[in-house]
């Protein structure tokens, strides 16, 4: 019998700019980190792989008045996976939508629960000939930290 413990940190950063108003585009990053140990109870033996995933592309946004926004991204990226002394890269690439909401709890700092479809595909997942897609829904809670560079005028009279 086989047992797995997977340990996981993933993180996305998302940096956009408001091109007009309830419009951001921007950039989305996603780093990712695997450690999983397989043991088997039939050989007292441990198999440890480690994954490490980072993606980036481009992302949009808009934003409805009371607080709804839309999403979409793409993303391209790299995965290394080391198995005992074997090592592998990928590549792969990634289309997102979703819908959320932004709770502002203070001026410029939101709580953003979202719903997303994902869908992901490794075009070479092994080897030349071998190809594997996930498609999922899944819920997401993010903290955004909106910053502002405008300058604000004063008119002396």
């Amino acid at each position: 019998s086989e047992t797995d413990d997977t340990r996981t940190f993933e993180t996305d950063f998302y940096f956009g700019y408001f091109v007009i108003n309830h419009l951001t585009v921007g950039l989305k990053t996603n780093i990712k980190t695997s450690n999983t140990i397989q043991s088997w109870n039939i050989v007292t033996s441990n198999n440890k792989i480690i994954y490490n995933d980072i993606s980036f592309g481009p992302l949009i946004r808009y934003y409805t008045n009371p607080g709804i926004f839309f999403e979409g991204s793409a993303a391209f990226g790299f995965i290394k996976s080391v198995n005992f002394n074997n090592s592998a890269n990928w590549k792969n690439n990634s289309f997102t939508g979703g819908v959320g909401y932004s709770l502002f709890i203070a001026k410029s700092v939101a709580i953003e629960p979202e719903i997303k479809y994902t869908h992901t595909n490794w075009p070479k997942y092994v080897d030349e000939g071998s190809k594997e897609t996930i498609d999922g829904l899944n819920l997401s809670l993010g903290c955004q930290i909106y910053l502002s560079f405008k300058k604000q005028v004063h008119i002396d009279k």
